[in-house]
């Protein structure tokens, strides 16, 4: 009887000890997850692009959003455009890097042309003089994914809620 007891109570403890884990490491996750998740940050970079009238019905449209969210990621991927941003978002679309390369390269300049100067200077603050000025694209991405992975945002309305 005594060895039984034993035997029960080392397997309520090895029993216990498997499972107080699982149980944990819910409370752990949901104790760690960001106020703004992914979902936010894509709102976040659209609100901004529609902000300064980006044409969202061109096909580099969501290449831009994707290059954005890649940058806010991985800031390293920005150093080398053609790895760490057009391979990526061309797998992901199946096209070719060229081909999002190209297609980015058109909506940033569309941006550039048709953006209201306020927002742009809001977004590219004493950079951007006047409608013929235009960014590469590197620089558009990664000032548009530091605006929103720091906060420091504080656009026009809120139109694309």
């Amino acid at each position: 009887q005594c060895h039984r007891a034993l035997v029960l109570r080392d397997r309520a403890e090895h029993h216990k000890a498997h499972i107080s884990p699982r149980r944990d490491r819910g409370k752990a996750n949901a104790q760690n997850v960001k106020p703004k998740d992914h979902h936010e940050k894509e709102r976040q970079v659209r609100k901004i692009l529609l902000n300064m009238n980006a044409p969202d019905h061109m096909v580099g449209f969501p290449y831009l959003v994707d290059a954005i969210l890649l940058t806010m990621k991985n800031e390293i991927s920005i150093m080398n455009m053609k790895w760490g941003i057009y391979t990526p978002i061309s797998e992901k679309y199946h096209n070719t890097p060229e081909a999002v390369q190209r297609a980015l390269t058109n909506v940033v300049d569309e941006i550039c042309l048709h953006a209201p100067f306020e927002e742009m200077e809001r977004v590219f603050p004493g950079i951007y003089k006047d409608g013929k000025d235009k960014a590469p694209n590197g620089r558009f991405i990664s000032r548009v994914a530091n605006l929103v992975k720091y906060d420091l945002y504080e656009g026009g309305g809120d139109e694309c809620r």
